[in-house]
């Protein structure tokens, strides 16, 4: 069983091994020997990687040598603000490194602009904390107008390699660098891109004899026809086309075409036509050369705003006054697509990483779901999700948990909504899955997201979910107001503020006026009596304010004389008989002596009556002066009206 494992590893190695001994001519290597070898001597391994006592000869790096390198080519010029020498920045060897703890500034400069994608940094080796490195990058174009870099991303693709990518909307042709960075820093590569149209497809509208079209993607810039290294068509089949058709679709920033120098044929390109087109033939950008003078190499950016377009095909297309097209090269400058990575551009980014790996490893610049790139081996911890687990999730996600790739929550605590968790519930609603709906009581038919409470209660309603009634003497809005302070105990209309009774005195919704002369009692529904002064009353009874009134009081008086007197002369008439009665009774109990019963029972009867007669006569004793106050205020209809003669004879 242990050769199960070989048996996988060199099925995977096989096509390259096949690939590399099937390249007849040497400085070639890759799947149909397409892919050109730019290691010092041609010393490639059959991936393209230099053998251990090599390194990427001047102008090239990258794992396989095959990224054109803006910082070594003819005519850049590299200052610092030391004024140091800069050999070491540019020798492609990570050992010698900046030894000028003061250097603060790098700059680049070209005679020509450049399209800008990214730079790669080495450092040295012992350098910790790699994170913590920070740099700036400013642009200049050869207006001198200063260009910033836009949606800069910094990320580390090894243990002491960092890439930084900026997004620029212009050519430049100078990139100054600051910041902690330089302090350790060994070797500073600035990428032109890969030639990703070398041996890819072609053809052309005719052939003049074996200069094929094959011949613009061979590697060989010679700009001789008699190199035999140019295409050439024929001139008699009209306006002559030329067609570059990718294997896989490539984003490419830059073409750069190099026409034959010689004087007979120099003009033959000029007035050119380029066009590219997408998988589905569609076009994504063209471009006329407008040049006064032939060029011995055209460069022909993509414009920014299709730079991020793949292209299937391109198309050069002479101008009608030429009726051949020779082309002596066809270099296109780019990248893998988003998501690919590797000379083919067919492998995928990791997981991990998703679209967002280096294109020449495959290694991740960023990790999505880990923490440690360029491995991204590292889960995020729970709560945390996304590039390089650098945000937290939500704090509407249950438990704050999310996916840890992008950040979506298994489910929302109580008040949130949406894939994240970070939208509240919708006005009217609130809780668990926002499926609850407010109380009709909140004043304004919201509340709280998370538990309903209202934020303010309709008039008559309080309590965190207005769900109580106001008290009998509170009204309105939270129950905050008073009751008016005449309405008596029943209070008021908890909305209104209304009383549903008002004391006696009083009238009105408010119970806030008072009872009109006459009147008087509750609502101020009765009416005072006519012998009141000025028909005024007080506001709970029946006495006037003037009780004793002249003229009232004196007829009062004089009737309870009247009875005062008679009442005496009839009790002391009373008495009389009285006494008469018990010497009557005395005398019959000494002459009986007949039955002891019968006289019993007659001396038993007599007290009983004696005894009646007497309480009769108590009743009628003189009365007391607070029964005679007490009766002026009883209503009696016959001493109001006047009729003295009457009530004496009802007395």
């Amino acid at each position: 069983m242990n050769w199960f494992p070989a048996l996988i590893v060199l099925t995977m190695c096989w096509p390259y091994v096949e690939n590399q001994s099937a390249c007849d001519s040497p400085g070639w290597f890759g799947q149909g020997c397409r892919y050109k070898c730019h290691c010092e001597e041609n010393n490639c391994d059959f991936d393209g990687r230099c053998t251990p006592n090599a390194k990427c000869s001047n102008g090239w790096f990258g794992e396989s040598c095959q990224y054109r390198d803006l910082a070594t080519i003819q005519n850049t010029r590299i200052r610092t603000d030391t004024h140091q020498e800069t050999g070491w920045l540019v020798d492609r060897d990570d050992t010698t490194c900046n030894t000028n703890q003061n250097l603060q500034h790098i700059s680049i400069t070209w005679n020509e602009t450049y399209k800008f994608t990214w730079l790669k940094i080495n450092f040295d080796k012992n350098t910790t904390l790699l994170a913590s490195l920070a740099a700036t990058l400013t642009f200049q174009t050869s207006q001198s107008s200063s260009v910033p870099c836009t949606l800069k991303q910094q990320s580390l693709i090894s243990q002491n390699s960092m890439i930084i990518k900026c997004r620029l909307t212009q050519e430049v042709n100078e990139v100054m660098i600051a910041g902690n960075i330089l302090r350790s820093i060994c070797s500073l590569y600035i990428s032109g891109g890969r030639n990703v149209a070398l041996k890819q497809p072609t053809n052309q509208s005719s052939t003049y004899t074996n200069y094929n079209s094959d011949k613009a993607v061979d590697g060989i810039t010679n700009d001789s026809w008699l190199g035999n290294s140019c295409t050439h068509t024929d001139q008699r089949s009209g306006i002559p086309t030329w067609t570059l058709t990718f294997v896989n679709p490539m984003i490419v920033n830059t073409f750069l075409i190099y026409n034959r120098n010689e004087k007979c044929c120099v003009y033959r390109l000029q007035g050119f036509e380029l066009k590219t087109f997408d998988g589905g033939d569609g076009p994504v950008h063209m471009f006329t050369d407008n040049e006064k003078s032939p060029r011995k190499i055209y460069n022909v950016p993509v414009p920014y705003d299709e730079v991020d377009k793949p292209i299937k095909s391109v198309v050069i297309r002479s101008n009608e006054s030429s009726n051949i097209l020779t082309l002596c090269e066809v270099e296109a400058y780019g990248e893998c697509p988003d998501g690919k990575w590797g000379l083919e551009c067919r492998d995928d980014c990791p997981m991990s990483c998703a679209s967002l790996c280096n294109q020449d490893t495959g290694l991740c610049h960023f990790c999505y779901g880990y923490t440690n790139p360029p491995y991204c081996s590292t889960e995020c911890s729970p709560g945390t999700y996304g590039m390089n687990c650098t945000h937290d999730c939500s704090n509407g996600c249950s438990k704050t948990h999310c996916n840890r790739f992008n950040g979506e929550c298994e489910s929302c605590e109580p008040g949130y909504q949406g894939k994240m968790c970070n939208t509240d519930c919708n006005p009217g609603t609130y809780g668990l899955n926002c499926a609850r709906y407010c109380p009709e009581t909140c004043s304004t038919s919201t509340c709280n997201h998370v538990n309903g409470q209202c934020y303010g209660c309709k008039p008559g309603y309080q309590g965190r979910m207005c769900e109580q009634d106001c008290p009998r003497d509170r009204h309105g809005e939270n129950c905050t107001e008073s009751c008016p302070t005449n309405c008596d105990a029943t209070g008021c209309n908890a909305v209104t503020g209304e009383c549903i009774v008002c004391k006696h005195g009083f009238f009105g919704n408010l119970c806030d006026q008072n009872c009109q002369k006459g009147h008087y009692g509750v609502n101020c529904s009765l009416q005072c009596f006519n012998n009141c002064t000025d028909e005024e009353c007080p506001f709970t009874n029946t006495y006037c304010y003037q009780i004793f009134v002249e003229g009232v009081l004196k007829e009062k008086v004089k009737l309870y004389l009247m009875i005062l007197i008679g009442l005496g002369a009839g009790l002391a008439v009373f008495g009389g008989v009285i006494i008469v009665l018990l010497i009557v009774i005395r005398r019959s109990k000494r002459a009986s002596s007949q039955t002891k019963s019968q006289t019993g029972n007659v001396q038993d009867d007599t007290y009983q009556c004696l005894t009646t007669i007497a309480e009769d006569i108590n009743e009628y004793q003189t009365p007391r002066m607070s029964d005679v106050y007490k009766n002026v205020s009883q209503k009696d209809d016959s001493v109001v009206h006047g009729d003295k003669l009457q009530g004496t004879a009802r007395l």
